[in-house]
């Protein structure tokens, strides 16, 4: 699927459960208070789990199809299995509680099991579809460091854009409402959220290439592409064939410049989605909310203390992997495209001397 479909349908969908899950949140009392954020986060997980299970199931980097393909495919159904299921538990609590909405609770199971069903087969058909059709077989070229700065570039000012506009629409409504009395500094915080969700958008969109020639330097096989990963990323030593090393070593190379966008993005991300708590204690307007904001703010943190370490773990190991390999794969190019291995090279990954 091209990325702006992709997006647009992700944007949508968002969208739409959003709105689901704040109009099933007004049906239900306001008191007890956790029963408006079981209604709405259990009415956005029916409406978008199939969303997204259809937009996995056309963007498959394997084949499902093949008998090693089902294996990865099951664990897909699985997932989405639990998660959906997950999802209906929540909105039964829901029902339990408030039983005037029972009939709307029984209508938004049926129709979300409808739609996963739906969404996985459609999916499938997508990506045989697009899996049938010519792809290009180029080598993969290298970005080089002005290539970088002008990607870091354009990601720097979608920040300071988003966020100049993001403060100035604020202090203007706040002017044009006769909120100025009320305007302090933690307003800014929102235009730096929505400035730093921009760009980790934004990283999204200018890495988009090297993770398309990630997925392509993996091949379809799903039992090698999990073992090109353990190794690469994980370094492990999994036995891998001569086209696996020469996959391995593009997709390390691929890996070793598209990582480092990707733990941009999350930083962003946790970075703008934290402000935004901030800001919701500064302004001190939600009133009853205080203890689940405070376990957001803290645990953020968290988060990001754990995953972005090991992204750069990860992201050294392909870095290290790459250069140890380098003699497998003539620079520049992909394993289908490639050169044989010089004899020596062979040897030299072998650990024998050329005879």
């Amino acid at each position: 699927m091209k990325l702006r479909w992709i997006f647009l349908v992700a944007i949508l969908g968002t969208v739409a459960s959003g709105a689901l899950g704040f109009g099933v949140a007004l049906l239900v009392p306001a008191d007890p208070e956790w029963l408006t954020f079981a209604a709405a986060f259990s009415a956005m997980g029916l409406a978008l789990i199939p969303l997204l299970a259809g937009l996995t199931a056309a963007t498959l980097i394997f084949d499902p199809d093949t008998t090693d393909g089902r294996k990865g495919f099951r664990r897909l159904v699985l997932v989405v299995g639990a998660s959906e299921l997950l999802a209906v538990l929540g909105a039964v609590v829901v029902a339990a509680a408030a039983p005037t909405i029972t009939s709307s609770v029984v209508v938004v199971i049926i129709v979300s099991a409808v739609l996963l069903v739906v969404g996985l087969r459609v999916g499938g058909r997508i990506r045989r579809r697009t899996a049938s059709a010519p792809k290009d077989a180029g080598p993969w070229v290298s970005w080089s460091p002005a290539v970088v700065r002008r990607k870091v570039t354009r990601i720097a000012l979608v920040f300071v854009l988003v966020t100049m506009l993001a403060t100035g629409v604020i202090v203007g409504l706040g002017l044009a409402f006769d909120e100025a009395g009320k305007l302090s500094v933690a307003e800014a915080l929102v235009g730096v959220a929505l400035g730093l969700m921009s760009s980790s958008i934004a990283c999204m969109v200018v890495s988009w290439p090297l993770a398309k020639d990630l997925r392509r330097a993996l091949g379809n096989g799903y039992s090698e592409q999990k073992a090109i990963a353990r190794v690469v990323l994980r370094g492990k030593s999994d036995d891998l064939s001569d086209e696996g090393r020469q996959r391995a070593t593009t997709y390390a190379r691929i890996a070793a410049s598209y990582l480092p966008f990707q733990i941009a993005q999350l930083a962003l991300l946790f970075g703008g989605l934290w402000l935004q708590q901030v800001w919701n204690l500064a302004r001190g307007s939600i009133d009853g909310l205080v203890t689940f904001t405070w376990i957001i703010v803290v645990t953020y943190p968290v988060l990001v203390a754990i995953i972005l370490p090991m992204l750069v773990v990860q992201a050294r190991r392909a870095k290290r992997y790459a250069a140890a390999h380098a003699h497998l794969v003539p620079a520049e190019s992909d394993p289908p495209v490639a050169a044989a291995a010089t004899a020596a090279g062979e040897a030299a990954d072998r650990n024998v001397q050329p005879g």
